[in-house]
C-alpha cells in the first residue's frame, strides 16, 4: 500500500513537471543508455536538472504502456521485479541526497549489484538512477561493486549539466510559463537583462526554479524583478546555504571554506592525528578573515 502511493505521488509529480522541461540531447543519450543496457545512471553537479530528466525518461515509458515503479531501497525494487509486464524503476540520489552514506553502502552494494544484472537479464526492465558526480566517484573509490570492471558502471553512467543557449532559455520560458508568472514581470526581462540571465557563469537551472517561484515572485516588484534575478545568479549562496550548513559535516565544511580562501596558498597537507577526523591544515592567506583564518589554520579544532 505504502509503495503503490509513493508511486502515485511520483507519477503525479511528473506531470507536473512537463511544462516545464525543456528538450535537450541529454534525453537521446539516457534513453539509448537505457535501451541498450536497460540501465542508465544519470549523473552531475546539484540542480542541473537530473532527477527532471530521469522522470521525463520515464514518463516517456509511461505513454508506451510501461509501469512506473519508483523505489526508495533495492530490497523495493528486488521485491516488485517480474517479467510478466513491462517495468521501469526509478531511484533518486540512490546513493545519497548530499552525501555519500557510507554505512547504507555497506549493506546495499551487493544488492545493487545483483539488481541490475537481473534488470539487465529482462527484457521487459528498465532501471532509471540519479546521483551526484561527487557522491558518485566516492562511492565508486569504496565499494567493491561499483569498481568491479566485470560489472562496468561506467557504461551505465550519463553526465549531464551542458546547455545551449537555446535551451537554456526554453527553461526560463518554460518555469514562467508555468508559473504564471505576472505579464510585468516578464516584460522586465524582456527589455532588461534576459541575455545576461542565460549567458551568467552561475546559470543554473536550479536557481531558475528558486526565481520564478510564485513565492519570490510576490515579494519583488516587476521593475527589480531583472536585477533581482541576476543577483541571485551572482550570489548563488542564498540557495545553497541551507544545504552547506545543516546537510554537510563541520569538517566538510571547514574543508571547503579552506579550499575557497587557501586556493592559492594552501601548504602541504599533514593529519592532525585525530582518531575521529580526517583533518587538514592549511596556511591561510592574508585576505581572509581573522575568523577564516583560524578555521584554516586548525579546521577540526584539535
Amino acid at each position: 500500500m505504502r509503495s503503490a502511493a509513493h508511486n502515485r505521488i511520483t507519477k503525479e509529480e511528473i506531470e507536473s513537471k512537463v511544462r516545464i522541461y525543456a528538450s535537450n540531447p541529454g534525453f537521446d543519450g539516457a534513453r539509448d543508455t537505457l535501451e541498450a543496457n536497460h540501465v542508465v545512471i544519470i549523473s552531475g553537479p546539484p540542480g542541473v536538472g537530473k532527477t527532471t530528466l530521469a522522470e521525463m525518461l520515464c514518463y516517456a515509458y509511461l505513454a508506451e504502456g510501461w509501469e512506473l515503479i519508483a523505489i526508495r531501497s533495492l530490497e523495493d525494487g528486488l521485491a516488485a521485479i517480474e517479467d510478466k509486464g513491462k517495468q521501469i524503476f526509478l531511484f533518486d540520489d540512490f546513493l545519497g541526497k548530499v552525501a555519500l552514506d557510507r554505512h547504507a553502502l555497506a549493506h546495499k552494494d551487493s544488492e545493487l549489484a545483483r539488481f541490475i544484472k537481473r534488470v539487465r537479464k529482462s527484457p521487459n526492465a528498465r532501471f532509471v538512477l540519479t546521483t551526484r558526480a561527487y557522491i558518485l566517484a566516492e562511492a565508486r573509490q569504496v565499494s567493491e561493486y561499483l569498481a568491479d570492471r566485470r560489472l562496468d558502471v561506467s557504461r551505465y553512467v550519463l553526465d549531464v549539466g551542458a546547455y545551449t543557449r537555446r535551451i537554456k532559455a526554453r527553461i526560463i520560458y518554460n518555469h514562467l510559463l508555468a508559473a504564471e508568472t505576472p505579464a510585468g514581470h516578464i516584460a522586465a526581462l524582456v527589455a532588461g537583462d534576459i541575455a545576461k540571465i542565460v549567458d551568467h557563469k552561475n546559470y543554473n537551472p536550479r536557481i531558475v526554479e528558486w526565481m520564478t517561484g510564485i513565492s519570490r515572485i510576490e515579494e519583488i516588484a516587476a521593475e527589480d524583478y531583472p536585477a533581482s534575478f541576476l543577483h541571485a545568479l551572482d550570489h548563488p549562496g542564498q540557495l545553497w546555504d541551507i544545504a552547506f550548513r545543516s546537510h554537510i559535516s563541520k569538517t566538510r565544511q571547514h574543508l571547503l571554506i579552506a579550499l575557497f580562501f587557501g586556493s592559492h596558498t594552501a601548504s602541504a597537507s599533514m593529519s592532525c592525528g585525530s582518531p575521529t577526523t580526517e583533518c587538514i591544515r592549511y596556511s591561510a592567506p592574508s585576505t581572509a578573515r581573522a575568523t577564516d583564518r583560524r578555521i584554516l589554520k586548525n579546521p577540526c579544532g584539535c
